[in-house]
């Protein structure tokens, strides 16, 4: 999308312009994570190993750069404790987790909230999409298991518009968001070899 048009799009709603910046490494953080056959014990293993690589960081990343200040229940939407309990479950060594970073800088709370609430969005289908599989993987559903409500997706995006709508402020956002997607493609690929 052309930078003037996305700029414009996010002056009015930072979630579109978000969304627009973000669309290319979001596609390309699915097709990292396509490679993992969910329905097989060493597919959903490597799944969440991915996904714990980049969360965990994101999640820290989130909470230091002080997301309490615009989402009261963040404590409730963290997810890391049970993309471990899961692993743990599975009986895989944590020492298995890629180690993955954030490059060096300061992050937009809202920008990293956005991956993570989005990938919440996203694991009902990916739940769905398991259970198909063995059935021993069934009792490791507590990441996955995780509820998404489109109420908090619905607050998530009222808070986005009323604390991001400035011009200013979508060039650091949308940055923040691309890096947030990078991490997890980072991590699937690390995890895949």
């Amino acid at each position: 999308m052309d930078n003037d048009v996305s700029t414009e799009r996010s002056a009015i709603n930072p979630h579109l312009g978000l969304r627009d910046a973000t669309a290319p490494w979001h596609a390309s953080t699915e097709r990292a994570f396509e490679q993992f056959d969910l329905r097989h014990r060493e597919g959903y293993v490597a799944f969440l190993l991915a996904q714990a690589g980049a969360l965990l960081p994101l999640e820290d990343a989130v909470q230091q750069n002080g997301i309490d200040r615009f989402i009261a229940d963040w404590g409730v939407r963290r997810r890391g404790s049970f993309v471990l309990a899961d692993l743990e479950r599975l009986g895989v060594p944590l020492e298995r987790i890629p180690a993955c970073h954030l490059p060096v800088g300061a992050y937009d709370p809202l920008a990293i909230a956005y991956v993570l609430e989005g990938s919440r969005h996203g694991a009902r289908v990916l739940l769905r999409r398991m259970l198909t599989g063995d059935a021993v993987l069934a009792d490791a559903t507590m990441f996955l298991g995780q509820p998404f409500q489109a109420k908090q997706w619905t607050i998530f995006l009222d808070i986005l518009r009323q604390n991001r709508g400035q011009p200013d402020q979508q060039a650091h956002l949308q940055e923040t968001g691309i890096a947030g997607f990078r991490l997890f493609t980072q991590s699937a690929k690390m995890v895949a070899g």
